[in-house]
């Protein structure tokens, strides 16, 4: 979102178009005003979503993120995340589920709530805090991206100088050796 952290969008660019060349029919959504430039040519019917740059923003973000995404009745379409971390670029499958293991032997959990209606909310609170956790991992490692190019603009700039006051200082002694040859040729001429 706020830039200056090299081809941190164009790396997720290139993997999300890899990643449909494997998995066509794919519905993709994307979120931040950087990253969706690059994909919209992709996919014309590309579902943007709200960005986020501030890890303060991000419980709000994703509560955004999944009224717009899950479907309003309980039959969830398969959910992948592609999203950085400080590794790389990485998809994530969040939907479906893994297989639960076969109950064992032993009375059934007590439920309030019947089995659809319990599975529903698990699965909105399972989405609601893996986006959260893989959006706070994202951010994290655009902050490390960003700091870093900081820090190799900074070193840029100071070797940058230094350079500048090297040619600076050569520049002004030859000044200064021209200056004392013209008086030293104006005493022999005189």
């Amino acid at each position: 979102e706020r830039g200056f952290c090299g081809g941190f969008n164009s790396r997720i660019a290139e993997f999300s178009k890899h990643h449909a060349s494997e998995h066509p029919g794919l519905h993709f959504y994307a979120a931040g005003s950087r990253l969706v430039p690059l994909l919209e040519n992709e996919w014309p019917h590309l579902k943007v979503l709200n960005g986020c740059a501030d890890m303060e923003d991000a419980s709000s973000t994703v509560s955004g993120w999944l009224t717009a995404v899950l479907p309003t009745e309980h039959n969830w379409p398969p959910l992948t995340l592609i999203y950085h971390d400080d590794e790389g670029v990485k998809a994530r499958s969040l939907l479906p589920l893994p297989p639960l293991p076969k109950p064992g032997h032993g009375p059934a959990p007590l439920r309030y709530m019947n089995a659809a209606q319990l599975m529903a909310g698990f699965v909105s609170e399972w989405l609601r805090l893996s986006l959260l956790n893989t959006l706070t991992t994202s951010l994290t490692a655009e902050h490390h991206w960003r700091l870093n190019q900081m820090q190799r603009a900074d070193r840029y700039l100071e070797e940058a100088g230094i350079k500048l006051r090297g040619r600076m200082q050569r520049q002004r002694q030859n000044e200064i050796t021209v200056e004392l040859e013209n008086l030293m040729s104006a005493l022999d001429v005189g």
